[in-house]
């Protein structure tokens, strides 16, 4: 039995329980880690102070949007922190930096405004889940995000590890209200679903490290809006706090990978594998499954029904994915020994986990609904789509089909408008991508040297 976080504020106007103990959690370890570094980097940087009142702004406000009970008092901090995020992509960015995210955002803010001053019904719920799909950066608005990698990385750690998961907060605080019909679900489902393949897809071929952590988000919380969309607040919740806790330390590392990427091409050639790669992989992937399905059976009570089986499927499919490149690569019988148990304790912790939140946070949200059909068909349909992407790229690596694919990826996110070439011809995106893409190509056969210039925003 877990206890009851449950405290009734006096006043009414807070909210606190497990669920927003948690959520508040991440919020504040997230500050203490941004604010700092921020503040040490951008010294001497003439609007450096601008850029870090404006970042501490952003957490104070979404620290109470998560603590405030009232719907009204969420909606105000939900729009001061979009004030902080467009005021510290102006200072550290530019114009260029704030110019699409403002329009995405204060749109998304005018959605939240409006869900509140309706009265509750089908109506306000679908305004709510179309603001949190822009906040999250759902298709077609992730091209906010792509925009404000023209600030500093500090700004860009803020916005991943705690700005863009407060669409799905906003969700997660107001299910009760989302959970009263199943439309409303089906929309947050087909978004998910399609920022799974749209991030996976741009995330294979962003050749800068930060282009790659931003698809990578658009990707992660495209999962979180699936899981609301098949009715598990847990699972999303557990979710997006994992990932705005590891995205805001990977972007505060970003500066790192240019040296990890010359370390491992100055790296000796690596040994050859224990075991052939098909069967070292098959065993990784068998060993995270097992794991995983393990952890299911003892902790999560959710796996027995439709929509939990297809989370926890997509999460053994993940898991299994990584697996099999972790374990193929084995060169000795300890490193083997020691690679298959890491997989079976973290896809073995995973299942724990999810199962051992949803137990803790059942009373803080319920009441639990059945997940609609058509959201449950297009979860399957994104971990498809996923699949067969990978097994492409595996199979004709280099051919025209693979350079295509990379093509249209490459274009994800660009500006709709043509650019104009030195010639004063006028080109699309997908071609320049293409152009892009053959030229990477052919270059990858000619060693070049790593400079720093290669971790461009």
């Amino acid at each position: 039995m877990f206890p009851d976080l449950s405290t009734a504020a006096p006043d009414g106007l807070l909210r606190i329980d497990a669920v927003t103990l948690l959520l508040a959690t991440l919020v504040a370890l997230v500050a203490l880690a941004v604010l700092p570094y921020a503040h040490r980097s951008l010294r001497g940087d003439r609007h450096g102070r601008g850029v870090t009142g404006a970042l501490a702004l952003v957490f104070v406000a979404s620290g109470a949007m998560v603590l405030l009970a009232e719907p009204l008092a969420q909606a105000a901090a939900w729009s001061v922190a979009t004030v902080g995020v467009l005021i510290g992509l102006r200072l550290g960015g530019g114009p260029a930096a704030a110019r699409r995210p403002a329009a995405w955002l204060v749109t998304s803010d005018v959605l939240v405004w409006a869900s509140v001053l309706l009265a509750p019904g089908s109506v306000a719920a679908f305004l709510l889940v179309a603001a949190a799909i822009i906040r999250a950066a759902g298709v077609p608005a992730h091209s906010w995000l792509l925009d404000a990698l023209r600030a500093p990385t500090p700004v860009s750690a803020a916005l991943h590890g705690g700005v863009v998961n407060g669409g799905a907060i906003l969700l997660i605080l107001q299910w009760p209200a989302l959970a009263a019909g199943a439309a409303p679900l089906i929309v947050a489902a087909v978004f998910g679903a399609l920022a799974i393949v749209v991030g996976g897809a741009g995330l294979a071929a962003r050749p800068d490290i930060k282009g790659k952590l931003v698809l990578s988000t658009v990707a992660q919380l495209g999962f979180t809006m699936l899981c609301i969309g098949l009715g598990l607040w847990a699972a999303a919740l557990l979710h997006l706090v994992a990932h705005g806790w590891y995205k805001s330390a990977r972007f505060l590392a970003s500066g790192d990978g240019v040296d990890r990427r010359a370390a491992a091409r100055r790296a000796p050639a690596p040994s050859r594998p224990l075991l052939p790669s098909r069967v070292g992989a098959a065993l990784g992937a068998l060993a995270a499954a097992l794991a995983v399905a393990t952890g299911v059976l003892v902790a999560y009570p959710g796996a027995f029904s439709l929509g939990g089986a297809v989370v926890i499927a997509m999460i053994g499919l993940a898991t299994g994915t990584a697996a099999a490149r972790l374990v193929g690569t084995a060169a000795t019988p300890a490193q083997l020994a020691g690679r298959l148990v890491a997989v079976v304790a973290l896809a073995g912790a995973i299942a724990v986990a999810l199962g051992s939140l949803t137990r803790m946070l059942a009373p803080a949200l319920a009441p639990s609904v059945t997940p609609p059909l058509a959201s449950l068909a297009l979860a399957a349909t994104a971990a498809l789509a996923v699949a067969a992407l990978a097994a492409v790229r595996r199979a004709a690596a280099g051919s025209s089909l693979d350079r295509a694919l990379l093509a249209g990826a490459l274009a994800l996110g660009a500006a709709p408008r043509a650019a104009l070439d030195r010639r004063g011809s006028c080109r699309s995106p997908a071609v320049d991508a293409l152009a892009s893409v053959t030229a990477g190509a052919d270059a990858r056969s000619t060693p070049t040297p790593v400079t720093r210039q290669e971790v461009a925003a």
